[in-house]
């Protein structure tokens, strides 16, 4: 894994490939140990950090990365090996160095099976592929939905802004100038 600064290459591993690289020069890849075990990492300012799985995940391969430093990849249990194989492979997401399944996300009796994550934008949105039941491998794209407690917040907030506001005309059309 290599990378250029002012057109002047660093390596960043020997046995280490980078594979994608945020505007912030968060870097995503993957290393081979012993045994050829694959092992999701990133880079923090050139500094290598492992990513480290979920249960029942024993090898990962980190395959994007926006500018919040959100990782997605896949990976599978003991013997994985990043080449497809639609039995075991998990996409999976990072955020804050924590693993997750991105399966886990997804709401019961949805049919998918997501296997890869390819990439995530700075909208949050994921793309990888998947196995739609009665359909075969498809592509698939996670956009994330508010949690209700951030709509009511929202909600509210937005609400105090409207009280604020109509306050303030109903002051200015009395005579009375606002502070």
């Amino acid at each position: 894994a290599v990378i250029w600064t002012s057109q002047v290459p660093a390596e960043l591993s020997s046995s280490a490939s980078a594979l994608a690289i945020n505007d912030t020069n968060g870097i995503a890849g993957v290393q081979t140990g012993p045994g050829q075990s694959f092992q999701a990492l990133w880079w923090l300012s050139g500094v290598p950090d492992i990513l480290p799985h979920p249960s029942s995940i024993f090898g990962s391969v980190a395959n994007g990365i926006n500018d919040a430093n959100i990782v997605v990849g896949h990976g599978g249990p003991a013997g994985f090996h990043p080449v497809l194989d639609v039995e075991s492979h998990r996409a999976l997401l990072w955020e804050a160095g924590v693993g997750h399944d991105l399966n886990g996300l997804l709401v019961n009796g949805s049919g998918w099976a997501l296997l890869e994550a390819w990439d995530i934008n700075n909208r949050g949105e994921v793309v990888g592929l998947g196995l739609r039941e009665g359909q075969g491998l498809r592509a698939f794209i996670l956009t994330p939905v508010p949690e209700p407690a951030t709509v009511w917040s929202m909600l509210c907030g937005l609400g105090v802004l409207f009280v604020a506001f109509r306050s303030r005309v109903s002051r200015s059309r009395s005579g009375r100038m606002p502070n």
